[in-house]
């Protein structure tokens, strides 16, 4: 039910929230999708702050980090994942 919560906020409108919660401890099925849903919610949230906290990298930086070359290598990682 707890993994349902972040899905049901962002489908339901406000005064649905309770009712739609309620259904969804009758209903099997309807709770795995919303926890499913409710899991990618949190994980996109929770790796859009992580990609936020990197320092900000200037092109030339990031070619140097996929040449190879030497920088420091918390923004060597921030630019290979961003070119993938």
């Amino acid at each position: 039910m707890k993994e349902a919560e972040p899905a049901v906020a962002t489908t339901a409108k406000p005064g649905e929230q309770t009712k739609i919660m309620g259904l969804l401890r009758l209903d099997r099925n309807l709770l795995e999708l919303m926890a499913v849903r409710g899991r990618n919610i949190t994980g996109y949230a929770n790796r859009k702050s992580q990609i936020a906290a990197w320092p900000q990298m200037t092109k030339q930086q990031t070619y140097q980090c996929v040449a190879g070359q030497n920088i420091k290598q918390a923004h060597c990682t921030a630019a290979v994942v961003l070119l993938k």
